[in-house]
Order: structure tokens, then C-alpha cells, then sequence
């Protein structure tokens, strides 16, 4: 199995450069459409994280949302 869920170390590309690596735990699910959630901090702040995965062709997409401007008044 590729996908396994557990704790991992990511980076990502924004304005020319690599952010510094940041801790993240990420939760595969292979149910249905092959769905990953997680949750972790960077450098922006916490945030959560969800996209799906393949098998097949071994890509993941994930998309972070920053927990401040998820927060409500």
C-alpha cells in the first residue's frame, strides 16, 4: 500500500520559493472516491487539509484551509 495514513514533513511553492518544511498527519480513506484529510501548522498557522488520492496513478491533490479564517464570530 502507497497511502498510508501517519505523519508526514511537506513544503509547498508560493511566490517563487519553498516554504520551510512543516509537520502535518494526514488520514487516507479508500472508501468510495479515496478521500485524505489532515491537519497541521506552517508557517502561515494551523490548518486543515482535504483532497483525494489514486491508486492507480499514485497523484494526490490537497488543498489547505488556514483554521483563522475558518473561525466565526
Amino acid at each position: 500500500m502507497v497511502f498510508q495514513s501517519g505523519s508526514f514533513t511537506g513544503y509547498y511553492w508560493n511566490n517563487d520559493q519553498w516554504s520551510e518544511p512543516h509537520d502535518l498527519t494526514l488520514s487516507f480513506h479508500p472508501e468510495g472516491k479515496y478521500v485524505v484529510h489532515g491537519k497541521g501548522k506552517d508557517s502561515i498557522g494551523a490548518f486543515v487539509a482535504t483532497g483525494n488520492y489514486s491508486p492507480k496513478t499514485l497523484k494526490m491533490t490537497l488543498s489547505k484551509k488556514y483554521r483563522n479564517k475558518l473561525e466565526t464570530a
